[in-house]
């Protein structure tokens, strides 16, 4: 441990050049290799998905915005977003905590234009931002793919108040989406010079999720940022190397093989969307692709042999593991079989 942090200065400091200059320089050549869409799917079944909330400052809510504030945290937990806006289509005040609240909840009900339409009302009435006001809009806004405004949210969010993990991780969370691997690489520079502020797993793992959703050879970039996590002294779950598969789409099988490799060597159980990735990424499947039926098996065969023998090997751990296959995992299966007949 003491030689990784005698060497983590020097790499602090080199993370966010080195990254940009791997991903810049290789990312002229794009593969449109296919991505897995629902990646908040990936992150939320290893229980893995940044916390919306974060500590909020002591102050001072009325008795009856306390009633407000607990009902509407309580139509959130189960997911009602119209009792949600029932209840805050009665509130008048200008109170930060309401806000915030409404905003998370939106982000958690996939209701981001409804979440930038209050965002918008809390700056029209001038409302002290805290950091859970801004990490719910650059959520938001992230969704929305409006990239100027959460360059806007996230310059404003760092002269208003400290960085923490969570404010971090929003910003992360939306330079993944964006495939920002620049801003991601940025962020994590600001996390590792920022005094009482913690790089964790998903912090890195964001990162790595933005060279997956780059356009172009990013798996120097992923291979990098990999190595950082590593370097950190952090265990990377599967997520994390859910999301290195990911962006290893463009690399050289060998990478890929090491890669999967390192994740069997470890203590990480292997979970269906891992899979369904691994395939992806294995047989290199452009996302414009209509692999149904006997196209699957027409494209296969147009494959490498030792990218057929690389998925068959994993096919083989995966039906071992009695691991559930998703529906294009499946697909792959039978089309492998089909062609040893």
């Amino acid at each position: 441990m003491l030689r990784v942090f005698s060497q983590k200065g020097r790499r602090e400091r080199a993370i966010r050049f080195a990254v940009v200059a791997a991903f810049l320089h290789l990312s002229s050549v794009a593969f449109g290799i296919q991505k897995q869409t629902p990646l908040s799917v990936v992150r939320e079944k290893a229980g893995l998905a940044f916390h919306t909330r974060a500590r909020q400052p002591e102050s001072f809510l009325s008795r009856e915005s306390q009633i407000l504030l607990s009902d509407i945290s309580d139509a959130g937990s189960r997911g009602d977003w119209l009792k949600v806006q029932k209840l805050f289509g009665t509130y008048a005040g200008s109170e930060e905590q309401i806000f915030s609240a409404v905003m998370h909840i939106a982000v958690n009900c996939s209701q981001f234009k409804q979440g930038a339409a209050v965002y918008a009302k809390a700056c029209n009435l001038n409302i002290s931002k805290t950091s859970p006001t801004f990490s719910a809009a650059l959520k938001i806004h992230a969704r929305l793919n409006r990239q100027e405004t959460v360059k806007q949210i996230w310059t404003e969010a760092l002269q208003t108040c400290p960085l923490n993990e969570v404010l971090a991780g929003a910003r992360l969370d939306a330079a993944a989406i964006e495939g920002d691997v620049e801003t991601a690489a940025e962020v994590l520079d600001l996390l590792n010079h920022t005094s009482g502020v913690r790089t964790d797993v998903a912090h890195v793992t964001s990162a790595i999720r933005a060279c997956w959703e780059a356009e172009g050879r990013s798996h120097h970039a992923a291979k990098f940022l990999f190595q950082h996590l590593l370097d950190l002294g952090l265990q990377p779950n599967i997520v994390a190397y859910t999301c290195l598969i990911g962006a290893y789409a463009t690399a050289p099988l060998p990478q890929v093989l090491a890669a999967y490799d390192q994740l069997k060597s470890s203590d990480v159980a292997i979970d269906s969307p891992f899979t369904e990735v691994y395939f992806v990424t294995v047989l290199q499947k452009p996302k414009p692709e209509d692999w149904r039926g006997e196209k699957m098996i027409e494209k296969l065969k147009a494959r490498p042999l030792d990218r057929l023998a690389a998925a068959r090997v994993a096919l083989h751990d995966f039906n071992a593991a009695r691991l559930e296959l998703s529906a294009l995992s499946l697909s792959i299966q039978r089309a492998l079989l089909k062609l040893e007949q």
